[in-house]
C-alpha cells in the first residue's frame, strides 16, 4: 500500500494501467499535483486516549483557538509525528521520505458519553429501519435476511445501553453495520 503513494507524492502523477487506460491499452498518466490526500490510521490511538483522559477539562471543555494550538503542540508535535515516522520506518526505511510529505496530522479524540449516545441512537435507528421492511428470502445472498416487518420500540435507555458498550480501543467494524 505504501508503495502506491510513492509515485503520486513524488512525481505528482498516477499511472492508470487498467484495460481502458489509454489508446491501445497504453498506461495513462493522471495529474494529481493538486490532489488532497486523506489517509487514516489507528496509529497513536493509545496515545490519543491517554492524552484525552489526562486532559479531560481542556480537551472536552469549550475549545478556544489556544486549546487547538495546545493540542497540536502537546499531542501532534510531541507524540504523534514521531510515532508516524517510526511506523513508516518500521515498514521500510525508504518510506520515511513518504512520511515527511504528510502536511498535517489530525487526531480524532474519543467521543464524550453524550456523543456516544447520539452515535449509538443514530446507528440503531438506521439499523432498525431495515427490519421494518419485509424479509428478503431470495436474490443476492449478501442481501438476504430472515427478519422483516418487525415493529421495534426504540428508547433512549436502549441507546444509552448501546453507548455504554463503546470501547475506543476496539477497532473492529461497528456491530450496527449491515
Amino acid at each position: 500500500m505504501y508503495q502506491a503513494f510513492l509515485e503520486p507524492w513524488q512525481e505528482g502523477t498516477l499511472t492508470d494501467v487498467g484495460s481502458q487506460a489509454g489508446r491501445n491499452g497504453a498506461p495513462q498518466k493522471i495529474n494529481v499535483k493538486n490532489t488532497v490526500w486523506i489517509i487514516t490510521s489507528n496509529w497513536g490511538q493509545e496515545q490519543i486516549l491517554k492524552f484525552a483522559e489526562q486532559n479531560k477539562a481542556r480537551v472536552y471543555g469549550t475549545i478556544a483557538k489556544e486549546d487547538v494550538e495546545w493540542v497540536h503542540k502537546e499531542l501532534v508535535q510531541k507524540q504523534l509525528q514521531e510515532l508516524v515516522l517510526k511506523e513508516f520506518k518500521s515498514v521500510n526505511k525508504e518510506l520515511q521520505a513518504l512520511a515527511r510529505r504528510i502536511d498535517a496530522l489530525v487526531p480524532f479524540l474519543p467521543l464524550t458519553k453524550a456523543q456516544q449516545v447520539v452515535v449509538a441512537d443514530t446507528a440503531m435507528r438506521q439499523r432498525l429501519m431495515v427490519y421494518r421492511t419485509p424479509a428478503v428470502l431470495t436474490g443476492d445472498p449478501t442481501k438476504k435476511r430472515l427478519i422483516g416487518n418487525v415493529k421495534v420500540k426504540h428508547t433512549r435507555g436502549l441507546a444509552k445501553y448501546a453507548a455504554s458498550t463503546y470501547d475506543p480501543m476496539d477497532v473492529r467494524d461497528s456491530a450496527f453495520e449491515p
